[in-house]
């Protein structure tokens, strides 16, 4: 359009001005003449530079995915301790700046399709896979596993979240019961797209440096930074039998009205006191071993 292309209307082949701009965040990159725009409906008034455009739709892409990740959490993993991207950045580097070592270790637990485009790296804190994670946890000493933190994450926090919550739940079922009171769990709020919206370090599969990064599947595609990042996705790609749940946590989420505390007050004012005290007890249990 800004080089003088024309539109046609596919069912007349007639010339046409109307072009449908899917994303109303988008509409400052279209001529201001010569063609129509039709935007999704909106509150917000479109800003005045593609810059601010950009940065305006990055910010509500990280608030849809806020809203996704507690509502993932609050169904799969309500007593799994979730620490933000940002939060672990500026531990990382606090802890840098006195000298010490933060003492996380993260987990990739995504399949080998998405750590081949690249996986987190944060210096100082290295980054294992789930294989690798899982053998380590049940053939590990407590003792052995002092001092470390281990932060699981995938592409929203659903996969990882199940990880904690069985490790804490049914440790026998990895094998891990000699760890499982001593051993220091938490997952990455939001996964690996929210670290990208902190602006966290990626590394390929050589340990170089990427911008490069795997959505997982197309439905999880608008929740990552508009700009700054390449999302690597099959388009022909069968959407995992295990993000279907998943996906239905990011709709619910979308269309829910209340924030995530108050889906939690709404479920507690709905649940029997007796549920309630007992669901309580079995989240403090599960959460007794931490120090904060």
């Amino acid at each position: 359009l800004h080089e003088g292309g024309q539109l046609i209307q596919p069912s007349t082949g007639l010339p046409c001005r109307l072009v449908h701009c899917w994303s109303w965040e988008l509409s400052a990159f279209f001529p201001t003449r010569g063609c129509t725009l039709h935007c999704p409906e909106t509150s917000l008034e479109p800003e005045n530079s593609p810059e601010r455009s950009l940065l305006r739709a990055s910010h509500v892409r990280s608030q849809r995915l806020r809203k996704v990740a507690w509502e993932v959490r609050l169904r799969y993993c309500p007593s799994v301790l979730c620490l933000d991207a940002e939060d672990i950045i500026r531990s990382i580097r606090q802890e840098k700046e006195a000298g010490r070592s933060a003492g996380y270790i993260f987990v990739d637990v995504r399949t080998p399709e998405e750590v081949e485009v690249s996986t987190i790296s944060s210096p100082g804190c290295p980054t294992i896979f789930k294989d690798a994670f899982l053998k380590m946890v049940s053939s590990a000493s407590a003792e052995s596993l002092n001092g470390h933190t281990f932060i699981l994450f995938c592409t929203v926090g659903g996969r990882s979240g199940r990880i904690c919550q069985e490790l804490l739940t049914e440790p026998e079922k990895f094998g891990a019961t000699n760890v499982a009171a001593s051993i220091q769990l938490k997952s990455l709020l939001g996964g690996i797209a929210g670290w990208a919206h902190a602006k966290g370090g990626l590394v390929d599969s050589m340990g170089q440096p990427t911008l490069r990064i795997s959505p997982w599947c197309q439905a999880f595609t608008d929740l990552f930074p508009v700009s700054g990042m390449e999302l690597v996705l099959d388009e022909l790609q069968v959407v995992p039998q295990d993000a279907r749940d998943l996906i239905d946590c990011k709709s619910n989420a979308e269309q829910a009205s209340a924030s995530a505390p108050g889906q939690i007050l709404r479920t507690c004012q709905a649940l029997d006191p007796q549920v309630l005290a007992d669901t309580l007890h079995r989240a403090a249990q599960s959460c007794q071993q931490y120090d904060d």
